[in-house]
């Protein structure tokens, strides 16, 4: 749908497009369609002001300008990564990017990393964690990347898209573990302001002793252990054993606060460093039987091909590994 409009658009010279927002706002961009932009290689693009807006059928719009050729170049590196990491034999390969998504990132990057398969995007501020929860359908995950900052997490209880939230101690992981809960307390005494006191009084008992019931919150949160090297102060990246007693300690927490989430992921840092395979290999053994390991990819830096395939022949099992991939690295020239 993306070409369908863009051909308009370059033969206006570059004229405004204009959409309401009640309108559809997800299309299903073709990018490969789009018709040589030499001509016209800067245009104008209507996109929302405000994703929320859209839900509620406001008309109101604004221009913004877009460069058709990283555009197209956006296009055919996504492709080309996803499909060097196909020919490893990782089926459905978009699954396993995390797209990151800067504050004001233009909306028709990530509609078209959507079409493009990517599902999972990365946040690292409280604006693009706005935008990005409004902004694209619903079966997307979100992963809020930040440094842990517990303002930013209390916004989690207004977007339940977030599917993982990244730590670096056993403290980040108590702490998220507070605020989910006091938001659950909180909700759980608007319900009870409902009902009789004598009903409400039954409800809070846990036991025998009269002990209120233990909040479950955040039913499917995946916390992120940040182990790339240099973390945690003090710290090495955490081999063997150590990084299993880390994970259980962490998932320790999550099993006493009564949150509900677990310990999902292992961020290594540079999918690029020699060490990588090995990292992988370990960081998979201290999670047992579920949960993946996360690299930072770097285009074009990182020679996305070799490392792919560095992984593998070091017997890392790529369907549980995942790649962040930064929107704005995607626009450049990789050759």
């Amino acid at each position: 749908m993306v070409a369908a409009l863009l051909l308009p658009l370059l033969l206006l010279a570059a004229r405004p497009l204009r959409r309401p927002l009640d309108a559809n706002p997800n299309p299903n961009p073709s990018l490969s369609s789009i018709p040589n932009p030499n001509a016209n290689p800067t245009a104008l693009w209507m996109a929302p002001r405000g994703y929320d807006d859209a839900a509620a059928g406001s008309s109101e719009d604004f221009e913004m300008e877009v460069d058709i050729q990283d555009l197209l170049r956006y296009g055919a590196n996504l492709k080309a990564v996803r499909t060097a990491l196909g020919k490893q034999g990782v089926e459905g390969p978009a699954g396993q990017f995390v797209v990151l998504a800067e504050e004001s990132s233009e909306w028709l990057y990530l509609q078209a990393a959507y079409d493009a398969g990517v599902r999972s995007f990365g946040v690292r501020s409280g604006a693009a964690l706005r935008e990005l929860n409004g902004g694209l359908p619903d079966d997307i995950d979100i992963q809020l990347l930040a440094k842990f900052n517990p303002k930013l997490v209390a916004r989690l209880k207004r977007m339940p898209r977030v599917s993982a939230v990244r730590v670096a101690t056993p403290d980040h992981t108590a702490e998220l573990c507070g605020i989910l809960q006091a938001e659950s307390a909180r909700k759980s005494s608007e319900k009870l302001k409902r009902v009789s006191k004598s009903r409400a009084g039954f409800l809070q008992r846990n036991d025998k002793k009269g002990a209120p019931k233990a909040a479950t919150v955040g039913a499917g949160l995946g916390v992120l252990l940040d182990r790339a090297p240099g973390t945690v102060e003090g710290e090495g990246e955490g081999e063997g054993d150590d990084l299993k007693a880390i994970v259980a300690e962490h998932a320790g927490i999550l099993g006493e606060k009564g949150a509900g989430g677990a310990v999902t992921g292992i961020f290594l840092g540079p999918a690029g460093d020699k060490g990588a395979p090995k990292a992988a290999k370990q960081a998979l053994k201290a999670l047992g039987d579920e949960g993946y390991v996360v690299f930072s990819l770097s285009l074009p830096g990182d020679d996305y091909s070799r490392v792919f395939s560095d992984l593998r022949k070091g017997g890392v099992p790529l369907e549980r590994v995942t790649y962040q991939l930064p929107l704005a690295d995607l626009t450049k020239r990789l050759d």
